[in-house]
């Protein structure tokens, strides 16, 4: 087991500023299972110790699905709201309303998904795919100019293309070891 420190959900309430109907609710759905170490009591006398570490990264990411679930339940209140359909093609405030809380959900799922690290900007994959093929690049070329003057005094085919196979070898070898993230 890792050295995270074991903890009450009074001290994840304080630790992690959460609201403690909040954390009930989800420690008796189930959704901090994975974090408990220690089971105590029964109902409401339950005592249960936690491990912090990954009762926070549950409580994270319950946080972060939050907008979405508000989303759905503010665009279901929203519709029943509407009592009268807009004869036009200008969206009422309410469906204004609807269209904002979906894209603020979006945002904050993309947000939550790049802070796991499940979602990289485009560029970046392009300056690294770039970089990659600049390695290869330059690494292929320079091939020609190592074993010119060795394979200029082969006569026998065979033993030229064992050389240069052992060259191209050794170059893509070295070339899984570049690191193009840094460049």
């Amino acid at each position: 087991m890792t050295n995270s420190q074991q903890v009450t959900a009074a001290d994840l309430v304080i630790r992690l500023n959460l609201n403690r109907k909040t954390l009930d609710s989800w420690i008796l759905r189930g959704h901090l299972d994975s974090a408990i170490i220690l089971r105590k009591g029964e109902g409401k006398n339950k005592k249960n110790r936690f491990d912090f570490e990954k009762a926070k990264l549950e409580i994270e990411r319950l946080q972060a699905l939050a907008p979405i679930k508000s989303y759905k339940s503010k665009k279901k209140e929203l519709q029943e709201e509407e009592i009268t359909e807009s004869k036009t093609n200008t969206p009422s405030i309410n469906q204004i309303k609807i269209m904002k809380l979906g894209y603020d959900a979006r945002l904050s799922e993309l947000d939550y998904k790049e802070r796991l690290k499940e979602l990289v900007n485009a560029k970046d994959v392009i300056k690294v795919l770039y970089s990659a093929g600049r390695a290869i690049r330059e690494s292929l070329l320079a091939i020609p100019g190592r074993v010119a003057s060795e394979i200029a005094q082969i006569n026998d085919d065979k033993r030229v293309e064992k050389i240069l196979t052992q060259e191209i070898i050794q170059t893509l070898e070295e070339i899984q070891d570049i690191d193009v993230t840094k460049t």
